[in-house]
């Protein structure tokens, strides 16, 4: 892994025509940070000294050695210079669940993490389990009520959104059951928040049949990944799922009105061997699909990385390509819905609106 400077990544955000804040930001997420704050990985609020009123949630890889990435205290440095005043700085664990979009949308981590085999590019996998008790109406019930306690609200009808994100079902049914009951819990505290989840395991029509009935509104996230070497990567419930089935999928879940899109590890693989099977994807999804970056905590998950993949230059060639294919769609990145992505204020040259995070 080649040290980047300053000089370089400005080089870089020429040579791609890439804001100077984007090409740090995934440069971030690439190299994460040198620093000593005595877990592996954490989760911050990020205020960039040339966007301070722009605040980003971050959650990235801590003690690298060979990062030109500092986190001093509640200050983070690129090359020897303040870029970034952090704060909430804490262990990026496995939460029961927490914000986004500025408390509009909840994502619920409700299932047992225990049951989880895990993928090699995940770093709750590093982690010990921390299950939640949230398998029961009851507790969802009782967990939704210290949510309205801390927030001070009267109810859950202020949600937009409520995303399941837990990777721990291993077959359709117990997820379709477990949506189910979040949203009766949600329906008792006044709650109508669209319900989402990432899943490998909703795939057929009469499983989508019943979220219409019990669930809706909805959206699914299929959780694809990667195209090749899946069987290496992925947890068997995930791997099982062959790629080809995943148009259909998105095509049916967008034929019952459900917004639909998919998650991709940008770095598993090249973009060029893949471009023709994200380019079909491209043309069904409702939503702009979650392209993040693959960071290697260990040398073990390094071991899965493509060629490039530890180099900076091969995530701003991907950014380059993903911006042609979706381009003339009216489809955009939301910089609040994923901390490891490709695009923060900018995509294809135009500035990105919205929430930070």
């Amino acid at each position: 892994m080649s040290v980047l400077n300053w000089y370089d990544a400005h080089e870089l955000a020429k040579r791609y025509g890439v804001c100077f804040d984007d090409v740090l930001m995934i440069a971030l997420n690439v190299f994460g940070a040198r620093s000593d704050p005595g877990f592996p990985r954490a989760r911050m609020l990020m205020h960039l000294r040339s966007r301070p009123e722009e605040p980003l949630r971050q959650g990235l890889p801590l003690a690298r050695a060979n990062s030109p990435f500092l986190v001093r205290g509640d200050q983070l440095f690129f090359d020897n210079q303040l870029i970034a005043d952090l704060e909430e700085v804490e262990h990026d664990d496995a939460l029961w669940g927490y914000f986004r979009n500025h408390c509009r949308v909840l994502v619920l981590n409700s299932n047992a993490r225990s049951q989880c085999t895990g993928c090699v590019f995940c770093p709750n996998t590093l982690e010990g389990a921390s299950d939640p008790r949230l398998a029961v109406l009851d507790d969802l019930d009782q967990c939704f009520s210290i949510i309205e306690a801390e927030q001070s609200w009267s109810d859950m009808s202020g949600l937009d959104e409520v995303n399941v994100v837990t990777g721990c079902f291993h077959w359709e049914e117990p997820a379709i059951d477990h949506l189910a009951m979040v949203r009766e819990a949600l329906a008792k505290h006044g709650g109508k928040a669209q319900l989402g989840m990432l899943s490998s395991v909703i795939r057929t029509e009469a499983g989508m049949d019943r979220i219409a009935e019990e669930v809706a509104p909805f959206f699914l996230v299929m959780t694809l990944e990667c195209f090749t070497n899946r069987s290496a990567i992925l947890k068997h419930s995930k791997a099982s799922l062959r790629p080809e089935e995943v148009p259909r999928i998105l095509v049916a879940a967008r034929d019952r009105g459900f917004q639909a899109t998919f998650t991709y590890i940008v770095g598993l693989e090249p973009i060029d061997v893949v471009r023709e099977a994200l380019f079909e994807l491209s043309q069904v999804v409702t939503k702009f699909p979650d392209f993040q970056v693959f960071q290697a905590h260990n040398k073990f998950m390094e071991s899965f990385g493509t060629r490039g993949s530890d180099q900076l230059e091969f995530y701003l060639q991907a950014r380059r390509q993903l911006e042609q294919m979706f381009r003339d769609l009216p489809l955009r990145p939301q910089t609040w819905a994923n901390y490891r992505s490709l695009w923060y204020y900018e995509f294809a040259g135009e500035e990105l609106s919205g929430a930070r995070h």
